[in-house]
């Protein structure tokens, strides 16, 4: 049947490309956005804020919120946890280049202990494969591709586009042929949300930051504990003053880390064989962790009659934000699972991304320009670095839509950018390219060479 499978798609493909209908040249990430239903840790009452949080986050419209990305769900977008064990804890450390496992190392195994649990995978491949509509938690079949079509032809130009409607049913051939790139780009991310006071967010950071000095302190020899213990005042001493100054203890804050996961697929033949001819729900898929993303926005005190309801909107606006910010910082972190951008020139040369501050550019950003290359040998063709772009001097955007953010207004002039500008102007080579990354080349690079060393084992 696999052979069988392969020719047929293989003659559908061809089809398509006889009528010039395009196979897209990137595929869009696709994001089941689910949210930790944990414990708000702070001593403060912030049960108004909480409320606000999970309405949000709750009734989020991820389809039109996050137009870079495919919005997707696959079942319930809240879920509890327990803890995982110290091994599952070493695990996720090991991905990291850790020995020993930190406090983000036991929540993220934790998180993908219950994700295992509750079979989040097998759910995921099965929205996939069956009808427009389902949660994933019954295999319902669809030989008409219907979710791959719709998903896959988003990722098509507007000429693609039109012309993949011209082409009618030789469009959802070329839509088909995408299955394996739409499921290699398929992720869940899992926000844990919470609530502090400034001086709670002060000794929270204090001991971030002493807590592998008081690991060491444990393990030194009486001669040297003296020294540590010295250190650690020091240090202690001089963070406090810093942050204090950055966190009033009245300030109110929103935090939250996401946690991000992608799904482990292999081939649209090994689904076949594993499957679909047999009882989905012990077919073997998983998730695996790639990185976490922590921020926070202060929230605003209102005075007055309408104070609940102008704090309920505030917070759910920081709320959204906050995970925006993350997504935007993973992205960073993973370029895999950043966004592409179309690269324009403008009339007179200058290329220019219709991208600024609010998608995490600065004044010293550098991105990856891609051109369209072809493998000599296969024949097959992809999207490969094509040069090295930087935002120019004063061409950076100001597009941030929540400038009361205290991280927004903690940038440095030059990296607030200009709001009367419409785009960011890039300067640099980019050879052909038609895309950019929001990542820098190396960090481009050095996820390509991650990505092959993965590949070989």
């Amino acid at each position: 049947m696999k052979k069988y499978f392969s020719f047929c798609l293989a003659l559908l493909a061809m089809s398509a490309f006889a009528q010039d209908v395009k196979i897209p040249d990137y595929v869009r990430g696709s994001i089941y956005s689910i949210r930790l239903d944990v414990p708000i840790t702070s001593q403060l009452d912030f049960k108004v804020e909480e409320a606000a949080m999970k309405n949000a986050f709750d009734t989020l419209n991820y389809v039109n919120h996050f137009r870079k990305y495919n919005g997707f769900n696959a079942g319930e977008r809240v879920m509890k946890i327990e803890s995982a064990s110290e091994e599952e804890a070493k695990a996720i450390a090991a991905i990291m280049g850790r020995k020993n496992p930190d406090e983000t190392d036991r929540r993220a195994a934790a998180i993908l202990k219950q994700l295992e649990k509750d079979g989040v995978a097998n759910r995921l491949v099965c929205k996939w494969f069956s009808k427009e509509g389902n949660d994933g938690s019954s295999f319902n079949y669809d030989k008409n591709y219907t979710t791959i079509t719709k998903l896959g032809l988003m990722s098509l130009s507007e000429d693609d586009k039109a012309n993949a409607r011209n082409e009618g049913t030789a469009s959802l051939d070329v839509a088909k042929a995408m299955a394996d790139p739409l499921l290699n780009s398929t992720y869940v991310i899992v926000t844990d949300f919470d609530f502090m006071s400034g001086s709670e967010m002060v000794d929270k950071k204090i001991k971030e930051k002493t807590a592998p000095l008081y690991a060491k302190l444990e393990k030194a020899p009486a001669m040297l504990q003296s020294t540590i213990k010295s250190t650690i005042e020091s240090t202690v001493n001089v963070t406090r003053s810093s942050l204090e100054a950055a966190f009033p203890a009245d300030l109110r804050l929103v935090e939250s880390h996401s946690y991000l996961f992608r799904l482990v697929w292999d081939s649209e033949e090994s689904f076949y064989a594993n499957g679909l001819d047999k009882d989905f729900s012990k077919a073997d898929y998983h998730l695996e962790y790639v990185n976490t993303a922590s921020g926070y926005a202060a929230l605003v005190t209102f005075d007055g009659v309408t104070a609940t309801k102008k704090l309920q909107a505030s917070v759910a606006k920081k709320s959204i934000s906050a995970l925006d910010k993350n997504i935007e910082r993973l992205g960073n972190k993973c370029p895999e699972f950043s966004p592409i951008e179309i690269l324009y020139t403008t009339d007179d040369g200058k290329f220019f991304v219709k991208a600024g501050t609010e998608e995490g550019l600065t004044s010293k950003s550098e991105v990856t320009p891609l051109a369209k290359v072809m493998d000599k040998k296969t024949g097959e063709v992809a999207l490969k670095p094509a040069g090295s772009l930087k935002v120019e001097k004063g061409g950076l955007w100001n597009n941030n839509t929540d400038p009361d953010d205290i991280e927004e207004n903690q940038k440095a002039a030059e990296d607030k950018g200009d709001a009367n500008l419409t785009y960011t102007t890039l300067v640099g080579t980019a050879k052909d390219a038609i895309y950019v990354k929001l990542v820098s080349p190396k960090a481009y690079k050095d996820a390509e060479a991650k990505a092959a060393k993965k590949a070989k084992k």
